[in-house]
């Protein structure tokens, strides 16, 4: 009986070990490392809650490759993927990151104000110019006491889509202003 309680335990240490590998690797993208949308929801809402609890800040950052599309029918998958790969790298490992879509990633930065965010999202695209044949288009939100995670998102896309609409390569902030712009008002 002792032999079989401990076969049971064991196992069911075995499957918990496992079930929270499995878990954990739920939450990354395979390809990039970065966190999967599920993961950037609930990181958010944690950033919500102290926010408004503690007065905190932090700003979210929308970067959408421009033409991504063209680039893989042109070059193929593995090139295509190697871009992605190459952008993840690019982004500071201090920050949350994560691959929304396709070719779309945003990145928190927590205790960060969109002057900050600017300076990060600059240096992001000129690495990108410098090192990985795409450009990229972003978007650019400071929190403001959104009523929801989904709606805060949906406001950083918006940024990101008036940015890839203007002229892509782009960084518009919270009101649609450029980075530059956003800084002295």
């Amino acid at each position: 009986m002792a032999v079989t309680v401990y076969i049971v335990h064991v196992y069911q240490r075995d499957l918990e070990r496992f079930t929270r590998r499995f878990e954990k690797r739920a939450q990354k993208d395979d390809l990039t490392g970065l966190h999967r949308k599920g993961s950037l929801e609930e990181f958010l809402r944690l950033e919500f809650e102290r926010a408004r609890r503690y007065g905190s800040i932090f700003t979210a950052i929308f970067l959408d490759l421009d033409n991504f599309r063209e680039i893989n029918d042109t070059h193929g998958h593995l090139f295509s993927d190697a871009v992605l790969q190459d952008i993840a790298e690019q982004i500071r490992k201090s920050d949350f990151a994560a691959r929304y879509g396709g070719d779309e990633f945003v990145i928190v930065l927590p205790y960060t104000d969109k002057k900050g965010a600017c300076k990060v999202a600059q240096k992001i695209l000129n690495a990108i110019k410098e090192n990985i044949p795409v450009t990229a288009s972003v978007g650019i939100k400071e929190f403001e006491n959104e009523k929801s995670v989904e709606d805060f998102l949906h406001q950083l896309d918006q940024l990101c889509y008036l940015s890839k609409k203007s002229s892509k390569g782009q960084i518009k902030v919270n009101g649609g202003l450029p980075c530059t712009d956003s800084l002295t008002g």
